[in-house]
């Protein structure tokens, strides 16, 4: 086991453990699974055998132990390209996170190549996944993670999907990949932000695809002069390969207007687009307005058939409240739009503007009412306090009122006795005294 400079060491009973992939075959289904943290993590495919990778566990579980500042402890054996590469991952993501670096606790060894030449591509039917198959050698293999962008639970979505995903794979003769997990789910690797994660995520499912291909190639999702690491980014996704597998980071020299013209002329475009986290192209949010906008200016929305546009362009933007990125839609009004769709976007950017600045004007009060906290929680424990003490000296007295009340009775009825039976005596005594 090497030493890393930098690294600190901390009790075992605080490392991030990853144990061995059991592996099962049930009918067509292969999955593998193992226990993080007390909770089981599992991936399964249809479609293919998995391989019980220790390095996709590593791969998927090191940003969280980084990030939970938690030394990686691995119990088998991994690939040393891959504990070199990771000691990389982790001094970019202390350049560009200030995440110090953690210990992997791990043995080493060298692992040879595979005989495999067939390449991998992920692939969502979204712009950028269009754009990198377009771009780049056909790939051998169009792989999907099912759980990736469509929740577990919506099956209806996920069967779409998975049409899409054959229909185009059959048209550019490629075989189509389907994998499922819940990691999304597992508390530990949802911990961090999953902008920061995601990539590792799609590097971990190539791992478990190492015996049947020798690269996986994820698209970018930004132009390559951006250079913040958000999970996926031009230096970071080669870091997560192995002696067995190359994690290639797509091509990434167009910028996104350029890559929605690239693709605009394409009919597998045109048929399979999907770009909504929301439904099946909601045709409604900022994701959906934004990339018809770019379809627009391309002139090919009208080919489109995945979105629906009985309703303009330009009161598609008029229903948008505010966007969280407005560099988009300024680039499309750079382009000398026409003036129905000029004016709806100035009226965006000013809505998203007085937004912000709600917002901002919020966060002020937040961090006012934050500042302010320790002195009133203060001064709600010293009412709390006096509080308790009137409750207390309440039942005190009460208690003492009741024992009055009940001794009440029998002193009344003391005293009166006592004063009948004196006038009792006084009046035999003064009979008495007569008679004698």
């Amino acid at each position: 086991m090497r030493s890393y400079a930098g690294t600190f060491t901390r009790s075992e009973m605080n490392n991030l453990r990853v144990t061995a992939f059991q592996h099962e075959k049930t009918g067509t289904t292969s999955r593998v699974w193992t226990n993080v943290d007390a909770e089981q993590l599992w991936f399964e495919s249809d479609d293919i055998d998995l391989e019980p990778s220790i390095e996709a566990l590593a791969t998927l579980f090191l940003i969280p132990a980084l990030l939970s500042k938690r030394n990686l402890e691995i119990e088998l054996p991994v690939c040393s390209v891959w504990y070199e590469n990771a000691h990389k991952v982790m001094d970019l993501l202390d350049l560009a996170w200030a995440a110090s670096a953690i210990e992997i606790v791990a043995a080493t060894k060298e692992k040879t190549g595979i005989s495999s030449k067939a390449t991998g591509l992920f692939f969502t039917c979204g712009v950028d996944s269009f754009y990198t198959l377009f771009s780049a050698p056909k790939p051998d293999f169009l792989i999907y993670l099912e759980t990736f962008d469509v929740p577990a639970d919506q099956e209806s979505r996920a069967k779409v999907a998975r049409e899409r995903l054959r229909k185009v794979a059959s048209a550019v003769g490629a075989r189509p990949l389907t994998v499922r997990t819940n990691a999304k789910k597992h508390p530990t690797f949802t911990g961090p932000r999953f902008a920061d994660t995601h990539a590792s995520l799609l590097a971990a499912v190539g791992h478990l695809l190492a015996p049947h291909i020798v690269s996986a190639t994820i698209a970018p999702s930004w132009h390559k002069d951006h250079h913040m690491v958000m999970g996926s980014n031009w230096r970071l996704d080669p870091l997560w390969s192995s002696a067995r597998l190359q994690i290639i980071h797509g091509e990434n020299s167009a910028r996104r207007i350029d890559r929605v013209k690239a693709i605009s002329n394409e009919k597998l475009v045109h048929e399979n687009l999907h770009v909504c986290f929301e439904s099946h192209n909601c045709s409604r949010c900022e994701k959906c307005v934004r990339t018809m906008l770019e379809l627009h200016q391309a002139g090919k929305l009208a080919d489109c058939k995945v979105f629906d546009q009985s309703v303009p362009i330009w009161q598609l933007i008029d229903g948008l409240p505010r966007v969280l990125n407005t560099v988009f839609f300024e680039i499309a009004l750079k382009g000398e739009p026409e003036p129905e769709l000029e004016r709806s976007l100035r009226h965006l950017f000013r809505r998203t503007s007085l937004a912000v600045s709600a917002i901002e004007e919020q966060l002020k009060q937040r961090r006012y009412v934050d500042e302010q906290y320790p002195q009133i929680l203060e001064g709600l424990n010293n009412a709390l306090h006096h509080y308790e003490l009137l409750q207390e000296e309440h039942k005190r007295l009460a208690d003492d009122y009741d024992t009055i009340v009940r001794k009440l009775p029998i002193k009344n009825g003391i005293r009166l006795v006592r004063r009948v039976a004196n006038k009792l005596r006084g009046a035999n005594a003064s009979t008495s005294a007569r008679h004698e």
